[in-house]
């Protein structure tokens, strides 16, 4: 969702934080054309990450998920100031951050806390995060806080405030939370594209009507802006209806493009797949301990790419296999009662054994599925010695 706003200026104070003298724009590689794609740099409250995004002459996207957003604003002063002095062009910056929409502001934070809750929780046991209280979850969904969850106005507000707050171009919001389920998920996208993009969308035309009266033309270097721009000469900028038009044409309609040979059908289930590739990610993430890690160099980047994929293709080997034998188990449960899977060793008489519990849930046809026979139930260790 495109916004547009005016850069921040004024009382914002960012004399705290200073572009180090020492700053040099990094070096660009021969032999990599540009595919004319404008990949942003992520960034949350960390200066070296948002002077590494300019450093490398890319766009700011700033990750906001706690406290107040006007809080980073030092840091797109930062971003500004840094791009300045290694004589780089403005180029704009986004944020993302969490949200909801539903028909009330009752109904969307009641509607989100527990399960905004569920998922809070289990990345804060990864990170040394308390537990989340309910008056927590209230003040990030107020008028001041990250969490943009609410009616569609209210939504709106938010995204506007934020955008003129942070001189934000775009603002990403991340509308599933853990176990919300996917009908709320789907009602939140639909009053998303339906109510929340136009609002947003005149607001930022009221903005720039405003600004073109005034004679500003330095605004047009925002790519939000811009959109809504023609240029009937050399000399002055107006709004272009028909581009406001077409833009308009997709309210409520997620468009998907692509450059390969497949129907409508096609494209949408291979697009659909995504979202179990960012589940397996998850999963692989959290189950084998891979997050958090902060990464200091080359190799270890690429091998925690590795170890993900890796993990991702595992797991898609064994969801085929499943698939194969009509096996159908649940991923979370399948875990749990994999996890239960153990072997104990104890000595009774002078013997030594090793027992195995009994297998839970869909375990044993998991093993039957692929091939691979469980061990039994008990097993005398000499004898085992014997065989290996």
């Amino acid at each position: 969702m495109g916004l547009g706003s005016r850069a921040a200026t004024g009382s914002v104070q960012v004399s705290a934080i200073r572009t180090p003298v020492g700053l040099r724009a990094a070096p660009v590689r021969a032999g990599r054309p540009s595919s004319g794609a404008r990949a942003g740099i992520g960034a949350g409250d960390s200066p070296d990450s948002v002077l590494r995004a300019a450093r490398y002459g890319r766009p700011l996207m700033l990750a906001i998920i706690g406290g107040a957003p006007q809080r980073f604003a030092p840091l797109v002063a930062l971003y500004r100031r840094a791009l300045e002095q290694l004589g780089r062009d403005t180029l704009p910056v986004g944020v993302h951050m969490p949200g909801h929409v539903a028909e009330t502001d009752a109904q969307a934070r009641d509607d989100l806390w527990p399960h905004f809750r569920t998922m809070y929780d289990r990345i804060g046991r990864e990170r040394g995060w308390p537990p989340m209280t309910r008056e927590q979850f209230e003040a990030l969904a107020d008028p001041d806080g990250a969490l943009a969850a609410g009616s569609p106005q209210t939504v709106a507000d938010k995204l506007i405030r934020v955008a003129r707050g942070l001189g934000a171009s775009r603002i990403d919001l991340k509308l599933s939370a853990g176990t919300l389920p996917h009908e709320s998920i789907c009602r939140s996208i639909e009053l998303c594209g339906t109510e929340v993009a136009p609002r947003v969308r005149e607001a930022v035309l009221r903005s720039l009507r405003q600004s073109l009266r005034g004679g500003d033309k330095s605004l047009v270097g925002n790519s939000a802006y811009r959109r809504y721009l023609k240029t009937p000469d050399d000399k002055q900028f107006e709004i272009d209806d028909k581009r406001v038009a077409e833009d308009a044409r997709y309210d409520g309609l997620y468009v998907l493009r692509t450059n390969m040979r497949l129907d409508a059908l096609a494209v949408m289930l291979r697009y659909r797949e995504l979202l179990k590739v960012e589940d397996i990610f998850r999963t692989t993430k959290s189950v084998l301990d891979t997050r958090p890690i902060y990464h200091q160099t080359n190799e270890a980047i690429r091998g925690h790419v590795f170890c993900s994929f890796l993990a991702l293709v595992l797991r898609k080997a064994l969801e085929d296999r499943l698939a194969a034998a009509r096996v159908k188990p649940e991923w979370g449960a399948l875990l749990r009662d994999l996890d239960r899977l153990q072997e104990i060793e104890t000595e009774q008489e002078g013997k030594h054994f090793v027992l195995r519990p009994p297998v839970t849930g869909d375990v044993g046809r998991v093993f039957q599925a692929i091939g691979i026979a469980l061990p039994p139930n008990i097993r005398d260790v000499e004898v085992a010695a014997l065989r290996d």
